[in-house]
């Protein structure tokens, strides 16, 4: 293929997908323009300030958070597997309500968990800036989503490596009864607050990957058998 060919195709191509490139753009668009506004009515704000890495901003080492960073990284690797894997099962298997379910309220939940990693919504946005939700309240919150989660979708997570999933959420729950500890506790206590952050930071990370390792086979054994299913139909 040619240059003049590549030319005409990307032509013809963007021409094709106009419509999803526009549902694209505009709002790339449009949240720039916002940043723009808020930046100039707001004294203490700059464009940079949103639109910069954390560590370019705060002229810091590409090593500090970098297991935090990682961290986020697989959480959005979860996110990416429930939604694209419902969306799939939607298209050429809707009768499975189940999986369809637990597919979508995964995605929900941890959406919410890479945002709260992300934004460090329940240590600073809640309180500081909502103000009316306090760290332990948001916590307790989260806590209770999570029941829910569980209690809606528990005959299909049984069905399934179950073992995973209990694992991931066992680690999960030391990280946050360890976030709980008040710091005064460790204040004057270098070696137990040492130790805290380790165990704290290193429990939640445990509890990503786990469930991003549940997800992973639990992702491709429900593609693998709708593939199955068509093969020898």
């Amino acid at each position: 293929m040619n240059i003049p060919d590549i030319i005409r195709g990307f032509i013809k191509q963007v021409l094709a997908l106009r419509i999803l490139i526009i549902s694209i753009y505009i709002p790339i668009f449009l949240m720039f323009i916002l940043v723009g506004v808020v930046t100039e009515i707001s004294p203490n704000l700059s464009i940079q300030d949103l639109t910069r890495d954390v560590a370019a901003l705060g002229r810091l080492p590409f090593y500090w958070g970098s297991i935090s960073q990682l961290g986020i990284l697989f959480w959005s690797a979860i996110v990416t597997l429930c939604f694209s894997t419902y969306f799939i099962l939607n298209k050429i298997s809707p009768h499975q309500k189940e999986s369809l379910k637990f597919l979508l309220y995964s995605g929900l939940l941890i959406t919410y968990l890479t945002l709260d990693d992300t934004y460090m919504l329940h240590e600073d946005f809640f309180p500081d800036y909502v103000r009316f939700i306090p760290e332990k309240a948001a916590i307790l919150l989260l806590g209770f989503a999570i029941l829910l989660f569980l209690y809606f979708n528990f005959a299909e997570i049984l069905r399934n490596e179950y073992g995973l999933m209990l694992l991931g959420l066992f680690f999960f729950g030391i990280s946050v009864g360890l976030d709980l500890i008040p710091d005064r506790i460790l204040e004057y206590r270098y070696v137990f607050e040492k130790l805290e952050l380790i165990l704290e930071d290193g429990a939640k990370f445990t509890a990503i990957v786990t469930w991003l390792v549940f997800y992973a086979r639990y992702c491709h054994q429900q593609i693998y058998i709708q593939i199955q299913k068509v093969s020898n139909s």
